[in-house]
């Protein structure tokens, strides 16, 4: 039984580090770019904007508002998560989407039928002249690798 539960644990731990994403193994997409996943397909169409109106927003912070579209090529229903995204700086810091009240697009928690397709968006607090930044969309399922949208401008 030991050595049933050692051989278990081994197995678990060489899966959370082997299975971890690096940077060289992401594959990134522009703007506008359909990614080819194998359950869906992901494109982030467009950048909508650059938002002040934050409730105690910093000085020096922006929210990013970033419009995607996600077509379900499953056979089954997804549920696909704002929290599936995340947003790497240049210095290689992870940011969390925002939820405000007044993004009623969000994408939050959406369920899609097969072949279904949803625009929404997810936004960020970002720091005011960021640039070169990641959007990071890491699919449901143990298998696939993460991908990334490379976002070139800088936030004014």
């Amino acid at each position: 039984m030991r050595k049933v539960l050692g051989i278990s644990l081994f197995v678990v731990l060489c899966f959370v580090f082997v299975g971890c994403d690096t940077d060289q193994e992401r594959e990134y997409f522009e703007i506008g770019e359909r990614a080819t996943l194998r359950n869906e397909n992901v494109t982030l169409t467009q950048i909508l904007g650059y938002s002040l109106d934050g409730i105690m927003l910093g000085q020096e912070n922006k929210y990013l508002l970033l419009e995607i579209e996600i077509t379900n090529t499953s056979s089954s229903n997804t549920t696909f998560r704002s929290s599936q995204f995340t947003l790497q700086t240049r210095d290689g810091g992870i940011l969390r989407p925002t939820i405000r009240l007044v993004n009623d697009n969000d994408i939050r928690s959406r369920s899609v039928a097969p072949n279904g397709r949803i625009t929404g968006t997810v936004e960020f607090e970002v720091r005011f002249g960021s640039s070169d930044l990641v959007l990071i969309y890491s699919p449901t399922g143990f298998s696939q690798q993460d991908i990334g949208f490379r976002i070139h401008s800088t936030l004014r």
